[in-house]
């Protein structure tokens, strides 16, 4: 069968016509499609819905993105599998380059769901076997594989390459790996794991590898600076990157690592591993180049100094986040962020304004959407959660937090032009412990049933905070409007039970927490 279906390709992309593609053609283009391969379908929201014809590769195309004066070819591959729920397919990004004495296919994406009927392995020997036009290449290069980090939607169809060396990722060293796997980290060197490599020849191109943690712990990007291209994986994402399991000041550091490496390298094209991810919702960057590096330096050190505020980030669920500055992202945690190095507070904005629409209307998300009253989460490296609230007549802060400074200069922007006023729901430390650096228009030390007015939301509606006791010392504040509890820490009052859907207490960095 897989001879078969091998052979049918062929044919295929001998027998459909395609213009001639010059030789010398070093303009990269991501709109060329590789002969005998066929284009996506898309939705609305820049997703790859399958194909516009049957397709011979199943699950694969390929487009041709540049040709260097010398004949060393680019492409870019891509494998698209069913989203179960979805409309759409999970698409993951492979690149193929050649030099004069062997090629290098950079990942091996997703595991194949029909591995005997369309080899990745044959796909990567049509292209290589093929020139430009169709034709049958006389003697087609060899390849070796090289991984960027250890994710299985990268490192999929490496079991199809037992025969073949596979440069890996010396942080990201499998247990059990076998023996054609070859260590790489920037710079090379002596690894556990043997010598590594700290760039990959082809002989008239050199591919050089750029540690860049910690999307992975071992991630890697590979540098052609001859050729201005930046294969980077998943480390600085498609658009956005995934960091909510990692360190935000590590990233920071390999982003100014990676602005120094690439200084003055103004056409550099960065090609990461989800390529259809540039375009999809709301990022309509277009490709990437070196100026996305440049953003998502700013985005990391941005979120560490709380310059930029974050967004409830609804892929994942509370407790991520996701914050940008320009054409870039990045997704992190605010737990996660307390011990790290910079401001002592960080924001982020309740719902947010960067959801997509099946978002706004996931039965799970609801409540947050149901909200009228902007709403601010503020999180202190001590642990400490305040939160703010906006009105068209004044802002309520409700808790100060442990009284480390710079609290004056994260409320006053998020408030505007309204005036502060400061809710303390008990004496406690983490209640009172920064008045001192406000000058509050107002400070409520509320009892039960005792109100606060903050005016209208955008949308008209009321703002009206009542009091419910919790104790003898301590209240809670309730918003009828937004069914929105705030306590002073884990208990909500008996008093409320039924009449909320959303609970925020000091301790939670969470930016949505229903009811037990």
């Amino acid at each position: 069968m897989i001879r078969h279906r091998i052979l049918t390709a062929i044919a295929f992309a001998l027998a459909v016509p395609a213009p001639t593609v010059a030789q010398d053609d070093s303009t990269l283009r991501q709109d060329r499609l590789a002969p005998g391969f066929v284009a996506e379908t898309w939705n609305a929201n820049g997703y790859a819905t399958g194909f516009a014809e049957p397709n011979p590769w199943g699950e694969y195309t390929a487009y041709l993105m540049a040709t260097d004066a010398d004949g060393r070819r680019s492409w870019r591959i891509e494998q698209y599998l069913p989203n179960p729920g979805t409309d759409f397919r999970q698409g993951s990004t492979m690149y193929l380059v050649e030099g004069d004495t062997r090629a290098l296919l950079i990942d091996t994406a997703q595991p194949s769901q029909n591995p005997d009927d369309h080899s990745l392995k044959a796909l990567v020997r049509t292209l290589l076997g093929h020139e430009n036009d169709g034709s049958v290449r006389r003697e087609p290069l060899d390849f070796a594989v090289a991984n960027t980090h250890g994710h299985g939607d990268h490192i999929g169809e490496n079991r199809q390459f037992g025969d073949h060396t596979i440069y890996y990722m010396s942080g990201d060293w499998p247990a059990g790996a076998p023996g054609n796997y070859v260590p790489v980290k920037e710079g090379g060197g002596p690894t556990p794991h043997g010598d590594a490599m700290g760039s990959i020849d082809l002989g008239g191109r050199v591919l050089r590898v750029i540690d860049m943690p910690p999307h992975t712990t071992g991630s890697v990007g590979y540098l052609d600076v001859a050729h201005n291209m930046f294969f980077t994986g998943d480390a600085v994402g498609s658009g956005y990157v995934w960091l909510h399991w990692a360190s935000v000041a590590e990233y920071a550091a390999t982003m100014d690592r990676i602005a120094a490496l690439t200084d003055g390298m103004t056409d550099l094209a960065v090609l990461p591993a989800h390529f259809y991810q540039i375009a999809a919702d709301h990022r309509r960057f277009g490709p990437l180049g070196h100026e996305y590096l440049l953003d998502q330096r700013a985005t990391a050190h941005g979120v560490l100094d709380g310059t930029i505020e974050g967004e409830p980030y609804y892929v994942v669920g509370p407790g991520a986040v996701w914050a940008g500055t320009g054409s870039a992202r990045m997704t992190y945690s605010l737990a996660r962020l307390d011990p790290e190095t910079g401001a002592n507070y960080r924001a982020i904005a309740i719902p947010g304004a960067m959801a997509a629409a099946g978002q706004r209307t996931d039965p799970r998300y609801a409540p947050l959407f149901a909200m009228h009253t902007p709403l601010f989460l503020i999180r202190s490296r001590q642990g400490r959660t305040l939160y703010l609230l906006v009105g068209s007549h004044a802002a309520l802060l409700i808790g100060t937090g442990l009284g480390a400074p710079g609290l004056a200069d994260m409320v006053e922007p998020l408030k505007g032009n309204v005036p502060l006023e400061v809710a303390l729901l008990s004496d406690h430390p983490a209640q009172t412990g920064g008045l001192a650096q406000l000058s509050p228009a107002a400070t409520h030390r509320l009892r039960g049933g005792e109100t606060i007015a903050l005016g209208n939301a955008p949308d008209g509606t009321p703002i009206t905070l009542t009091a419910i006791p919790v104790d003898s010392g301590s209240v809670a504040l309730f918003s009828r409007s937004d069914r929105t509890l705030f306590i002073d820490d884990d208990e909500a009052p008996a008093g409320a039970n039924g009449k909320y859907d959303l609970i925020y207490s000091r301790r939670s960095s969470e930016w949505m927490v229903a009811p037990h």
